[in-house]
């Protein structure tokens, strides 16, 4: 209990792991511009190879970013 607990609620709600032992966390890909409703799920490391934004990030209704600049991760860096 702490803090995080919510972190970890969703994790476990969302999350899975994988026959290696390793968590992966979903994600929605991005094809010509656009957020589908296509799941895919990453390990950590995986992760690391791929620019990724928050969840909340606004959309509009045909699922872009309706902000110009979107702040996201890569390999550990903001």
């Amino acid at each position: 209990e702490g803090p995080n607990i919510g972190l970890i609620n969703s994790l476990a709600t969302f999350a899975r792991v994988n026959k290696y032992g390793f968590v992966e966390t979903p994600y929605r890909k991005i094809k010509d511009g656009r957020v589908t409703d296509e799941v895919v799920y990453l390990s950590a490391m995986v992760e690391g190879r791929y620019r990724v934004a928050q969840a909340n990030v606004p959309l509009d209704a045909k699922g872009r970013f309706t902000d110009d600049l979107v702040v996201c991760r890569h390999a550990g860096e903001v």
